[in-house]
C-alpha cells in the first residue's frame, strides 16, 4: 500500500459501493490519510459488513506497545512473515479510497493517482489488536 491516500466521497456513495453496510464511525472526508491515523475500513465480523474506523498500522503479535507498527505488507511474502501470518488467515478488511499519493524522481515530486472516472476502489488490509493496555 501507499504512504498516503484520500477518501473524500460522500458516505452514501461509499455505502452503495460496499454495502449494505452497518455504519459504525463518525465519517469525515479526507484528502490526506496517513499512517497512525484513524481511517475507515470495511470489515465483516459476523456476516454483516460494517464500516468502522481503525488506526493505520499493524502491530505484530509480539509487540509490547503500539510503537512497533508496520504500515505495509508485500502480497508476495506476507504469508511467510510471522508479523502477518495470523492476520492473513483471520483478520482481513478493505480500505475504501478514491486516490493515493506516490512520490517520484530524485526530488520526490508527489503524484496523485486515481481512476479517470474518479471511482471508489479498495486496498486489501490486514488488522490486529493489541492486548497490552
Amino acid at each position: 500500500m501507499c504512504g498516503r491516500y484520500t477518501l473524500a466521497k460522500p458516505l452514501k456513495l461509499i455505502e452503495s459501493h460496499f454495502g449494505p453496510l452497518h455504519i459504525n464511525l463518525e465519517y469525515r472526508p479526507s484528502y490526506n490519510i496517513a499512517p497512525s491515523q484513524l481511517s475507515p475500513v470495511v470489515i465483516n465480523p459476523s456476516g454483516q459488513r460494517e464500516l468502522t474506523a481503525m488506526k493505520w498500522g499493524l502491530v505484530p503479535p509480539w509487540a509490547k506497545d503500539e510503537k512497533m507498527k508496520l504500515i505495509n505488507a508485500r502480497s508476495e511474502t506476507a504469508h511467510e512473515k510471522p508479523s502477518f501470518k495470523n492476520s492473513l488467515r483471520r483478520q482481513r478488511c478493505l480500505i475504501p479510497a478514491d486516490g493515493f499519493m506516490e512520490w517520484h524522481g530524485t526530488e520526490k515530486q508527489p503524484c496523485y493517482i486515481y481512476f479517470k472516472n474518479q471511482a471508489l476502489f479498495a486496498f486489501a488490509r490486514l488488522w490486529s489488536t493489541l492486548d497490552n493496555p
